[in-house]
């Protein structure tokens, strides 16, 4: 009988705390941390915030966990956290710090005829995983080059990068009939505008304080805009998916469903009215999609995390940008190619490391290309 009693009690607790929300809040203003990300000890994304920064505890036991296993959390504007899962999952809050990244401002100048370009340079890193596997992930310098006062066609030039992959997931997948391969990591795709100046009609933004923002899509909520003026700090955060529950595209005889594109943007300004890609501190874009050929029974789920820390700015022109390689690929490099070890000063610059649950993957599960 009293088996039976703690047994009855064991699956009430299991079932309360399975259905009860977690809070991801910013240690110093309480606010909402959307789009927060739990990694496992394996490197899979086990949980992701919602935009008003809960985290549903059920969604954690869709697969087996170990609960004494340490998880991290990770948000491209907060430090990293990591925490024992027993613990994360008999909490109802958990508060981040900020990891502000201050940058100087660049001055835009007119020299003749001479077409300008904003150039970017920072910090990447994008990670994949296949069901939930990892299998790519790749990280580097790049210079980004947007064209002021004309077309926004956005090149790069990527001056250091290492990239791994799954070569064990690579060659199961060669076994498949179906040969085609999703690579979604690579360097990121930043846009030339910000991401409130790229949405369409559809969206509106309506102001609710001096420094809170919603972006709403079809009277919903689906992002917000908030600003700190006291450190000249811009965040937003979107769900493009949202409302609706997923986005089909087909292609000859394949099928990709979207069913989440998350982004957020920070911004070195106070300005709401005025504030451009020339502000921009850092960028993180999530991607989940599904995707199968006609032939196959089952979707793969892709995941993907691209993620952008800016260094520097400066003004470049085009007599200038003729004499440097730049390209338009924004796809993975299958090569490696650094003479430092730029991964290692990240702190130097205030960028949160790479996950441990990420980084212990490397020369195990994950492979350097040469």
């Amino acid at each position: 009988m009293l088996n039976r009693l703690i047994v009855s009690l064991f699956a009430l607790f299991l079932a309360i705390t399975c259905d009860s929300q977690i809070r991801i809040v910013d240690k110093e203003t309480y606010g909402a941390v959307p789009f927060a990300h739990v990694i496992n000890e394996n490197g899979k994304l086990i949980g992701t915030t919602n935009i008003d920064g809960i985290l549903i505890k059920s969604e954690i036991f869709k697969e087996p966990v170990n609960n004494n296993s340490i998880v991290s959390i990770q948000h491209i504007s907060y430090k990293n956290y990591q925490i024992e899962l027993n613990t994360l999952l008999l909490g109802d809050t958990i508060f981040l710090l900020p990891n502000n990244i201050f940058l100087p401002e660049v001055t835009v100048k007119k020299r003749n005829t001479d077409p300008q370009y904003l150039a970017i340079t920072g910090y990447f890193r994008s990670y994949q995983l296949n069901n939930g596997i990892p299998k790519f992930f790749t990280d580097g310098i790049v210079v980004y080059y947007i064209p002021l006062g004309r077309k926004k066609e956005l090149k790069n030039s990527v001056l250091h990068n290492r990239s791994f992959r799954n070569e064990k997931l690579i060659q199961q997948e060669k076994k498949r009939s179906v040969k085609m391969e999703m690579v979604c990591a690579g360097i990121p795709n930043i846009k030339a505008e910000t991401i409130v100046q790229d949405l369409d009609k559809t969206y509106s933004v309506v102001k609710e304080t001096a420094d809170n923002y919603r972006i709403e899509n079809k009277n919903e909520k689906v992002g917000l805009l908030l600003r700190d003026s006291l450190n000249a700090n811009i965040t937003i955060s979107i769900d493009l998916i949202a409302p609706e529950q997923k986005k089909v595209k087909t292609f000859l005889n394949y099928t990709s469903e979207i069913l989440e594109t998350n982004i957020i943007e920070n911004y070195s300004s106070a300005d709401i009215k005025s504030f451009s890609k020339n502000d921009l501190s850092t960028r993180k874009e999530y991607r989940k999609i599904a995707f199968k050929h006609k032939k196959e029974n089952d979707f793969t789920e892709i995941e993907v995390i691209h993620e952008f820390y800016v260094l520097g700015k400066e003004i470049v022109y085009q007599s200038e940008l003729k004499k440097i390689e730049v390209s338009n690929h924004f796809g993975l490099i299958r090569s490696t190619n650094f003479s430092q070890e730029y991964w290692a000063k990240l702190p130097k610059y205030n960028i949160p490391e790479i996950s441990p649950n990420i980084e212990n993957l490397f020369g195990k599960e994950l492979i350097l290309y040469d």
